[in-house]
């Protein structure tokens, strides 16, 4: 529907103004009442269009029309402002304020457009690739709890094993919490729990069951110390080998040789946090560049509209 009347009235300004220009003594300017009529035209669908960030904030209010009805609108009034804009130039791009109102102008759509392609493409990419996409805002706390189920599978083959304390870790007091609970109670029992009151609860010593007692120069807590504690950070994730997936293949195949069966078991289970750490690194990349163009979008469209009102100042005081 959006695109076919898009299409109908594009190529019906176009027809007029060709015909205008076929029986005109003197090319069309800004200032002939249809290329006048087209700029007129052209300034309400940017209005409108910059508007689109408010019904956004006002997503909630029904009255003003589903917010995807606001995008179609959006795309396709866009894509009409060209030509109206370009043949309320007369096709020429005048003195310098106009020469740059329509660069301006370009960049706008041709961001606009380059986010509409992205916006098709990305998502089905980010499925596909990615198992265990997360909400975005959480990646950073996911990494967290990521790291620590890494550090408690080495603990349970060395009590003594710590990552570094992560700078910033969005978990640090929680998981601070949740082991001083574990080392006071025990919850028995198949979730059968009276949440009314402490009768199920038993005091216990430890809160960690150890398989083993490993030494630190072993082979495992090694290479949890040199690649795993940077690998699982926020902040040195990007100094890690282990980003590359090839590498991690080929780091964990090393490590695999060198460990008895009974901990190998332990190892694939890391094999598997650090598949879904880079799945996670990945899917905000994704996310990234998925949005990116909005940071030029924005502030051309914002630049736009000073020029824009700088343009219909002069244009009308020197009518």
């Amino acid at each position: 529907m959006w695109a076919l009347v898009t299409l109908l009235v594009g190529i019906i300004s176009i027809v007029i103004f060709a015909f205008r220009v076929a029986n005109s003594e003197s090319w069309p300017t800004g200032s002939d009442p249809y290329c006048f009529l087209l700029g007129v035209g052209a300034f309400l669908i940017i209005v409108f269009e910059s508007l689109l960030w408010l019904r956004k904030k006002l997503r909630l209010v029904r009255i003003l029309g589903k917010p995807k009805t606001w995008m179609k609108a959006h795309i396709w009034l866009g894509l009409l402002c060209v030509p109206f804009a370009v043949m309320h130039s007369g096709l020429r791009f005048g003195g310098p304020l106009t020469t740059a109102l329509m660069v301006i102008f370009g960049l706008v759509i041709l961001s606009g457009v380059s986010g509409l392609i992205l916006q098709q493409f990305i998502p089905k990419m980010m499925f596909q690739m990615i198992p265990h996409e997360t909400i975005h805002s959480q990646i950073p706390r996911v990494v967290c709890h990521l790291r620590n189920d890494a550090e408690g599978l080495i603990r349970q083959l060395n009590r003594d094993f710590a990552f570094e304390k992560m700078q910033g870790d969005l978990l640090h007091l929680e998981r601070v919490e949740h082991e001083a609970l574990r080392s006071q109670f025990l919850i028995e029992g198949d979730d059968k729990r009276n949440r009314g009151g402490a009768s199920n609860i038993k005091s216990i010593s430890a809160p960690t069951i150890f398989r083993q007692n490993i030494p630190k120069d072993h082979p495992l807590v090694k290479f949890a110390k040199e690649y795993l504690d940077d690998f699982m950070s926020l902040k040195k994730y990007g100094s890690s080998p282990l980003r590359d997936s090839v590498r991690m293949q080929r780091e964990f195949r090393k490590v695999r040789t060198e460990l008895e069966e009974s901990q190998v078991a332990t190892l694939d289970q890391l094999e598997k946090i650090c598949s879904e750490r880079n799945e996670l690194h990945q899917q905000y990349r994704l996310h990234l560049l998925l949005h990116f163009w909005l940071y030029v979008h924005y502030p051309l469209t914002i630049l736009l509209l000073g020029l824009l009102g700088v343009h219909i100042y002069f244009g009308l005081y020197y009518w």
